[in-house]
Parts: structure tokens; sequence; C-alpha cells
């Protein structure tokens, strides 16, 4: 079996990951990785984030898209450090 034919390891699934997340859009969801226009009457929901670069005056701008509020609402609570709790589901 040639390396072609191995199938990826969960460290080249994690890099291809983070290399998706730090690229341009690719038009899929940054969370749910459906398509980001899958919910036409919502998405795409586009953001940028604008960090500072180490050592620099200069700011990198990142480039999210997702397909619905919720994907938007629960990524940027896992970013937080918390989870996603929807609150008409607890009803």
């Amino acid at each position: 079996m040639n390396n072609k034919d191995r199938a990826p390891t969960d460290e080249k699934l994690i890099e291809e990951e983070i290399a998706r997340r730090l690229g341009p859009p690719d038009g899929t969801c940054l969370h749910c990785h459906r398509a980001a226009d899958a919910l036409l009457d919502v998405g795409p929901l586009r953001i940028s984030i604008d960090e500072p670069e180490p050592g620099s005056p200069r700011r990198k701008t990142y480039m999210h898209e997702f397909c619905s509020w919720e994907c938007l609402a629960e990524w940027a609570a896992i970013q937080a450090g918390g989870e996603f709790r929807d609150e008409l589901s607890l009803r």
C-alpha cells in the first residue's frame, strides 16, 4: 500500500481543519461544514475577526462563513469557553 492509498490520520485531519479555518472562506459553514448558503433565507452569514499580529502593530483579519444563526451562536459559545444553550428548547 502506498501513501496515497492510506486513510488520512487524525493529525492530518486536524491540520486540514486548521488550514480551512485560517484560510479564506471556502463556501462551507465553519461550524457544521454544510454549504454556507444551504439555508437561503438566512445564510451565508459572514463575520470578520481582527487580531493583532504578535510583535507587530499590524492586525490579521480572519473571515468566516456560517449557514445559520444557530451555527454562529454555537461556534461563538465554544470560542468563549462555554456551551450553546438554546433557550427555546428548554421550555
